[in-house]
């Protein structure tokens, strides 16, 4: 008899959430019973087949009472985790925690008391303010059995741990399209560079600004993960630039775009992996990507151009370069398309199965 807890802090619709929901849906038929922690709002994990457990966190723009709230989501997942736990030590049950980022501490700890198994998931380098940072890889350290990272780049940044660590890196989502028909041709005869990410400082969007108004003769779209409200942020957008705020169709986007830049700053957010990247090599887009980071891993200079966004005159050379060759941007489409066949959906779970799977874990001590 075994039971499986999942416990990720806030359901969104950003990268760890989804990531953890594809390994849910892999782990279908082990189990006698599975149970997921998280927070009540709506993101990928939500429909998740799981006995719902409700975190109550929010979140607020105050960051004192973000950390109240979250203190309380640790309290309240510890010692809720830990009766289950309990309760299911003494019908005999095998209980194995998969913990989803670093924050969920409380988890981990219910876990290392009273589970037979704690298995980590990290994603992320640092959390802010820095000691909490210290405490959860304080607490990450004491209480993993296994850590599983989402990139090299990642695994480099956590050190002092003694227990087994593993880099699998991540895939497209369940619903997204894994083999799509472009046209070529078409595609780059519509000259347009796409960015996708938050609409933060870090992540660059003031360079792609600048970008659209120094290359008037392209077409610049930003798919922004923010509220409509906060685009007042962004101020004398030129004509050649459109802002689209969580659209729903983001495939239609990454159909029409010939080219994919991210410029996360280095100095400021290094990408733990680039999903967004993937999902645009499905497309057929080479990328502009950051000279750092989990990005770096899965591309190479067939299909990616690495440019520190802060050289300028740099990353406009290599936007019009690709942009004004056929030939070579066409190279680096079907170069950046194969890359992209071995990050489905059907790859991801494949890779993360033995350790999410509750029949698996058990083999891996």
């Amino acid at each position: 008899m075994k039971e499986l807890y999942f416990v990720h802090l806030f359901n969104d619709y950003s990268g760890s959430p989804r990531v953890l929901r594809d390994a849910i849906d892999c782990e279908l038929e082990h189990s006698d019973k599975k149970y997921l922690f998280t927070s009540g709002h709506k993101g990928f994990l939500t429909g998740a087949s799981c006995n719902l457990k409700t975190v109550p966190y929010k979140r607020s723009s105050n960051k004192f009472i973000v950390l109240f709230h979250f203190m309380i989501a640790q309290i309240y997942t510890f010692f809720v985790l830990s009766f289950y736990l309990i309760k299911a030590k003494f019908k005999n049950k095998e209980t194995h925690v998969v913990v989803n980022t670093i924050l969920p501490f409380g988890a981990g700890l219910a876990g290392k008391f009273f589970a037979t198994k704690v298995v980590w998931y990290v994603h992320e380098l640092a959390i802010d303010p820095k000691p909490l940072d210290m405490l959860l890889k304080v607490v990450l350290r004491f209480a993993a059995d296994e850590v599983l990272f989402v990139s090299q780049y990642v695994k480099s940044k956590y050190q002092n741990l003694s227990c087994k660590q593993t880099v699998i890196l991540n895939g497209l989502r369940g619903d997204f399209p894994t083999k799509v028909d472009v046209d070529p041709e078409q595609k780059f005869n519509n000259k347009t560079i796409l960015f996708v990410g938050s609409l933060k400082n870090y992540k660059g969007i003031h360079s792609f600004v600048k970008l659209a108004e120094s290359l008037p003769h392209l077409k610049f779209v930003a798919a922004l993960n923010c509220n409509t409200d906060e685009l007042t942020l962004l101020n004398n957008i030129p004509s050649n630039l459109a802002l689209h705020v969580r659209p729903n169709r983001l495939e239609t986007l990454y159909k029409d775009a010939m080219l994919l830049v991210n410029l996360s700053i280095p100095t400021e957010w290094v990408e733990t992996f680039g999903l967004t990247i993937i999902e645009g090599f499905t497309f057929g887009c080479p990328a502009i990507i950051p000279p750092e980071g989990g990005p770096t891993e899965f591309t190479d200079s067939s299909n990616a151009i690495r440019v520190d966004c802060r050289d300028f005159q740099q990353l406009l050379t290599h936007i019009k370069y690709i942009t004004s060759d056929y030939d070579v941007w066409l190279n680096m489409c079907k170069s950046a398309n194969s890359v992209a066949e071995d990050f489905t959906t059907k790859q991801f779970q494949r890779r993360v199965s033995p350790y999410f799977s509750i029949e698996k874990l058990g083999t891996l001590e």
